[in-house]
């Protein structure tokens, strides 16, 4: 399980990747967000694969969210560099509200999503800070 947890926390550029001995090859591993930031619907289908006509239940965990407004104003002269941050910040919540969206209609009370919202704390995932940590913990 320590092995499931530290790759599954390597984000590229926070941590570095993992190599792991998986059947006797060795494997590197990443954060999955990388891959497929909410990954309900790969859950959901997997559970369709191994269990084929039970009903299922999905219940995803979030990590927290914040939302955070770009201002017009702010953004409407940014070039790439002011670009880079927050728009990887919209393509993630873009594509976890659309996987959440799509398993509301597929499963409807049968998903469960667990979501915080943020007001107090940083999402940011270098902010480390002690105040950040304890506003986290609220």
């Amino acid at each position: 399980m320590a092995l499931a947890g530290r790759a599954t926390s390597a984000a590229p550029t926070y941590f570095e990747p993992i190599n792991a001995n998986i059947n006797g090859k060795i494997r590197t591993f990443v954060d999955g967000g990388v891959f497929v930031n909410n990954p309900a619907v790969s859950a959901y289908a997997e559970a369709k694969r191994i269990y084929p006509g039970e009903e299922i239940l999905v219940i995803s965990l979030g990590t927290g969210e914040l939302i955070r407004p770009i201002p017009y104003e702010d953004a409407k002269d940014w070039g790439m560099a002011e670009w880079a941050l927050p728009v990887m910040s919209c393509m993630f919540d873009g594509v976890s509200d659309a996987v959440n969206y799509q398993m509301w209609q597929i499963l409807g009370d049968n998903f469960i999503r667990l979501q915080t919202t943020l007001t107090i704390a940083s999402d940011d995932m270098d902010n480390a800070t002690n105040g950040n940590i304890q506003c986290l913990k609220m």
